[in-house]
């Protein structure tokens, strides 16, 4: 494919989110993230052998604005939790780790017909992150453990009678980081626009544990590797940031906006996303 993406170079997920090094963008307060509710057409729900996924079919993209040039639709929605309630995020802000990370996948939809085309393609992927911080149950997450027991082994799938409403725990506030990175899992693709709130969401401590039931290897099979058995860790280390801007959204407040030494204006940042096309 001509326009496929190189798998690894530099722009590797997830990465630390250093707070005092993220650039206040004015075109990112100025062209605010929208997530339009375009409806769900059906979803399933399935063991992927390193998490639950819920797919997702939707009418018509539904996630544009902010740092996004297209529209992308919503494809698939799943988690990452770790062995104990604190070190379940793949992404960290100043080096804490959150209970978990909740991921809804995104494909291009004006430049590539489905998301298996666009996941190996350039600009093809856009993800939206939600912490989960410990405490009271999450209605959204209650739905999806009452399918576990159904999906515990690799392979398995529900058809969910009731559609979820998996964009529930997505924060009403415009407060995000985002910045240009890669796949979390094989194959690793840079193709991904990450967007992450700072917001949280809440996560059960039940809720964690009944993640962590499920199975990586298929139900007739016995385990044959050492890493088979319970999914109880499903979170990538943090790669190296390298070169690479963080930036969130400037506060109207502050026209200004301040940044760290060294770090490019939001037009510097914009010319240089131009040169690296």
């Amino acid at each position: 494919m001509a326009n496929s993406t190189k798998r690894i170079r530099n722009k590797q997920s997830p990465v630390n989110i250093v707070t005092k090094d993220v650039t206040p963008d004015p075109y990112l307060r100025d062209n605010p993230l929208q997530w339009d509710d375009t409806g769900l057409l059906s979803t399933s729900i399935s063991n992927t052998g390193n998490t639950w996924e819920v797919s997702v079919k939707v009418a018509e993209p539904n996630l544009r604005g902010g740092p996004l040039q297209h529209h992308y639709q919503l494809d698939r929605f799943h988690a990452h939790w770790g062995k104990t309630n604190n070190t379940g995020s793949e992404h960290r802000v100043d080096g804490k780790q959150y209970a978990g990370e909740l991921h809804w996948v995104h494909f291009n939809a004006d430049k590539y017909k489905s998301f298996v085309e666009a996941a190996s393609s350039e600009e093809g992927l856009a993800v939206v992150a939600v912490f989960l911080e410990e405490g009271a149950a999450s209605p959204l997450l209650r739905s999806v453990v009452d399918c576990i027991p159904h999906i515990k082994h690799k392979g398995m799938k529900r058809v969910l009678q009731q559609p979820l409403d998996v964009s529930s725990p997505i924060p009403t506030s415009s407060s995000y980081w985002t910045y240009e990175g890669s796949l979390t899992t094989p194959p690793w693709y840079e193709n991904v626009t990450w967007i992450l709130y700072k917001q949280p969401t809440k996560v059960s401590p039940e809720q964690l544990a009944a993640f962590r039931t499920l199975m990586s290897y298929e139900e007739k099979v016995d385990p044959q590797k050492s890493s088979d058995g319970p999914i109880e860790c499903n979170v990538r280390a943090p790669q190296p940031l390298v070169r690479r801007i963080v930036r969130e959204p400037l506060k109207k407040q502050d026209d200004r906006g301040p940044r760290s030494k060294g770090q490019p204006s939001s037009t510097e940042y914009s010319q240089l996303l131009q040169k690296k096309k």
